[in-house]
């Protein structure tokens, strides 16, 4: 976490996403991908559509995070591969 940033408050915004992530998930408006390493949870990230001002629909993914422990491991690229799949299973640009 960047130095600046005070690690209770970015704790509270942290959770209260994938509240609301996992809340969109349910009601069929997106995904929430978790990626593991034996017990623990080492990424996750979040896939829905976005419609843009032009019309266009296309997939977004409104945070992908990693365990600092995990980083340049492939849990990243694992999740977003799997947001990828999401968005084209849908007929969205990737």
């Amino acid at each position: 976490m960047a130095p600046w940033r005070d690690r209770a408050s970015a704790e509270r915004a942290a959770y209260q996403w994938l509240v609301d992530s996992l809340a969109s998930a349910a009601r069929g408006q997106g995904e929430v991908y978790v990626a593991v390493d034996g017990p623990h949870v080492v990424g996750v990230v979040s896939v829905g559509e976005q419609q843009h001002s032009t019309g266009a629909v296309d997939a977004y993914v409104g945070e992908l995070a990693v365990a600092a422990e995990a980083v340049r491991m492939g849990a990243g690229r694992r999740l977003m591969t799997a947001a990828e799949e999401w968005a084209r299973a849908r007929g969205l640009p990737a």
